[in-house]
């Protein structure tokens, strides 16, 4: 294994090239791809060949990239400050350090970016989820305040249903009690 890893960092481009081809040629293919499989492909490459270079690279870069991932549509001039800006991309991606020079670097780059810019989003969502959360705790303590007061509330009304009743009960017999009393003390004053 490692003779045969030895061997391919020995090869130049073209022979890799070549070594590469062995797997996609269109007769006694070594690895053939399926129709799909090779329509896949395609619009993958052609999805790259459209792809624009980001305003984030730094302008020292863009010279190693092929003149074919350079079709970008950004015509402006770049402002004096853009080294800045740029340096404190790379300082927030922990990159300050590092060039991107192949590819492989700046696909690493790009999805560092993405990452971080997800993260920025996924950030606003959990903060709205946070504060959503808080009001719901807000709301639910005010509900159970609301509830207590409602046992309250039932309680003071069944007193004063009992209390109501009692009192109407004591009244219609004061009533009772007067209308006797007015009854017997007009009988005493005729019987005298």
């Amino acid at each position: 294994m490692a003779s045969t890893d030895l061997s391919l960092l020995d090869l130049t481009d073209k022979e890799t090239r070549e070594k590469l081809s062995l797997w996609d040629r269109r007769t006694d293919a070594t690895a053939p791809l399926t129709e799909k499989q090779m329509d896949s492909v395609l619009e993958i490459r052609a999805a790259a060949e459209t792809l624009s270079v980001p305003s984030e690279l730094p302008i020292e870069d863009l010279c190693s990239l092929s003149s074919r991932s350079l079709q970008s549509p950004f015509t402006a001039t770049v402002p004096a400050s853009t080294e800045d800006v740029l340096l404190k991309g790379f300082q927030m991606l922990e990159m300050e350090n590092d060039r991107i020079e192949t590819a492989q670097q700046f696909f690493a780059w790009f999805a560092k970016l993405q990452t971080n810019m997800d993260l920025d989003e996924s950030a606003k969502y959990r903060r709205t989820r946070d504060d959503l959360n808080s009001y719901q705790e807000q709301c639910d303590a005010i509900l159970k305040d609301v509830n207590t007061a409602l046992v309250h509330l039932d309680s003071l009304q069944k007193q004063y249903l009992f209390v109501s009743n009692k009192t109407g009960a004591l009244h219609e017999a004061c009533e009772q009690l007067l209308k006797e009393q007015v009854r017997k003390a007009l009988w005493l004053s005729v019987t005298l």
